[in-house]
């Protein structure tokens, strides 16, 4: 991860956000469609983790920087398996995502 993570700013193609009680959680890599990377799905999942913590928040929405919500995962390093370490060193990474936004205690909204 980079460095300390600021409120609001990106950290691994990741924005994070608290706005009245609402986790505000933006891809952001406009550039490349809001693409994911391995490091952005790792982030997701501290985040989901954090939010659950969070008492202050009471609900998440997800959303993309720019035109796009997001056009997947991004290939660019996926032949030969992938560039960035995985947490748990598990390769589905997607599916766990999914899994934790599923198990999340707070009302998720993708928009």
């Amino acid at each position: 991860m980079e460095g300390p993570a600021v409120e609001g700013a990106a950290v691994d193609g990741v924005r994070y956000e608290v706005d009245a009680s609402t986790a505000v959680v933006t891809l952001d890599r406009p550039d490349r469609r809001n693409t994911v990377t391995y490091g952005m799905l790792d982030r997701l999942l501290e985040l989901f983790d954090r939010i659950d913590a969070d008492d202050d928040v009471r609900a998440v929405i997800v959303t993309g920087a720019g035109d796009f919500f997001s056009a997947g995962t991004d290939l660019t390093h996926a032949v030969g398996g992938a560039s960035e370490p995985l947490r748990g060193g598990n390769r589905d990474v997607g599916g766990q995502l999914a899994l934790r936004i599923f198990d999340c205690t707070k009302p998720v909204i993708a928009a």
